[in-house]
């Protein structure tokens, strides 16, 4: 799919993908209405706005996943390593394309389909609705 496509696709969390756990249903409502936010901003062109969505959703990215991990390993260890492993992987290629994008390295729109679309959409909302109900069984 096209960038563009892409982006908006994380513009509408997807209820039927909610894992029946408080914390982290909520955070990923609030991880997809951050990025609804960040391609709207981005869409009309307002560079200090994105700029500052960009980075206060990476912080969120990150404040979920460490959130997720600590839910996770309550229920199954080792499914909460196998997540641990996931994000760590997230946050490595995040933080490179975020230092290249403010070494000029990387565009904007690059970080932003990263961010928004593999980030979210992918690992967020990825697999079969329900997956991460059943680990949490």
């Amino acid at each position: 799919k096209g960038n563009h496509e892409r982006a908006m696709m994380a513009r509408v969390w997807d209820p039927s993908r909610e894992c029946e756990h408080e914390i982290i249903d909520s955070d990923h409502r609030d991880l997809f209405a951050a990025a609804h936010q960040l391609v709207a901003a981005a869409s009309a062109g307002r560079t200090e706005a994105v700029d500052t969505l960009i980075r206060d959703l990476i912080f969120k990215v990150e404040a979920h996943n460490r959130r997720e991990e600590r839910v996770l390993e309550q229920s199954s260890p080792t499914v909460a390593a196998e997540h641990r492993r996931e994000h760590e992987a997230q946050a490595s290629k995040l933080g490179a394309l975020y230092r290249g994008y403010l070494a000029g390295r990387v565009r904007r729109p690059e970080l932003i389909e990263c961010l928004v679309y593999d980030a979210l959409v992918e690992r967020a909302a990825g697999g079969p609705p329900g997956q991460q109900r059943a680990f949490l069984a």
